[in-house]
């Protein structure tokens, strides 16, 4: 069995957006079990060489979502890199493990924001643990 060769892909970001931050305290209960989900998205411009991974947070009580993040970091990859990522029949394809750094940045940045956003509130308990990424990403991204 051939191992998959590994090609290096330079990156760099280009911007972070806090496309949503909302509190609802009247769905908070002071002592009750909370729970986080944690959803990635991932959106491209092929003009720009742009792909962007969005993380959406939500921390529950039941059916009560009481705290919602959601961050998006736009990462521009390099020409000549992109080019290596082209397919003869045009579409792009972003290996499994490049997708997983980049959503594995996109949740550090998401958490550093939330810290922010709660910080010096009782809120602030509530942060992102470290999740593993590599595993919610199930495949290569073809754009």
């Amino acid at each position: 069995m051939e191992k998959e060769k590994r090609i290096s892909i330079n990156f760099r970001l280009g911007q972070i957006e806090t496309q949503q931050f909302a509190l609802i305290e009247e769905y908070y209960k002071e002592g009750e079990e909370v729970k986080f989900s944690i959803a990635f998205n991932s959106r491209s411009n092929k003009d720009k060489r742009v792909f962007s991974v969005n993380a959406k947070i939500t921390f529950d009580q039941g059916s009560n979502i009481f705290m919602i993040i959601d961050v998006a970091c736009h990462f521009i990859i390099e020409e000549p890199d992109w080019k290596k990522l082209t397919q003869k029949n045009g579409s792009i394809v972003l290996p499994k493990d490049f997708v997983a750094h980049l959503a594995a940045l996109t949740a550090g940045t998401a958490r550093g924001i939330l810290h922010a956003k709660t910080e010096s509130t009782k809120y602030n308990q509530y942060f992102l643990p470290p999740v593993n990424v590599a595993a919610m990403i199930k495949g290569d991204v073809t754009l």
